[in-house]
């Protein structure tokens, strides 16, 4: 047997090794997951702005549904009427983030300020100004193209200086098109 092949079967076999190495990493990082209840982390885009924020998100629920648009077309003489499907309504997901932020680091205030700009702004002046597109990207359900509807807040715990610690942020939003 000369040197090259010996270096060749060699360099194999740390390939090998390197290889089961990674996947006792993996397995050893998801049985560290199960035992710590570790969270899988979501993340929202601007798509105006290209801000991005990410969260931990480990849902006891996550809710979504379709609509369609149907029109009934009555005929005299009809004793039911004529029910037409119109167009689709889109897919509406609703979820619920929890933050907790003690000491206070200002994760809380950061992930509403992000919200806050992503829905129309609240003014007098007459001006239209249309809501960025989010990409709401979660691991088990996937990237989609979306507008926040709502967001309402529960601060659940405030620190002695008056600083939201602890939150919970329900948000709304609605699937648009590409």
């Amino acid at each position: 047997m000369d040197i090259i092949s010996t270096v060749g079967q060699a360099r194999g076999v740390v390939k090998t090794v390197i290889a089961a190495v990674d996947v006792y990493k993996a397995i050893a990082a998801g049985r560290q997951k199960k035992k710590s209840g570790a969270k899988i982390k979501g993340m929202f885009k601007n798509l105006t702005t290209n801000a991005t924020i990410k969260f931990q998100y480990n849902p006891t629920n996550f809710e979504f549904g379709y609509k369609a648009k149907f029109e009934d077309s009555i005929a005299p003489g009809m004793g039911f009427p004529n029910t037409q499907f119109v167009s689709g309504d889109g897919m509406d997901i609703s979820l619920e983030l929890f933050h907790y932020d003690n000491p206070y680091t200002g994760v809380i205030d950061d992930t509403l300020d992000f919200l806050e700009k992503c829905v129309p702004p609240v003014s007098v002046d007459k001006t239209f100004i249309r809501p960025p597109e989010v990409l709401f990207t979660y691991p088990s359900f996937g990237t989609c193209r979306c507008v926040i509807e709502s967001f309402h807040t529960n601060f659940e715990w405030i620190d002695q200086q008056g600083n939201p610690v602890q939150a919970t942020i329900q948000v709304s939003l609605k699937v648009v098109g590409e």
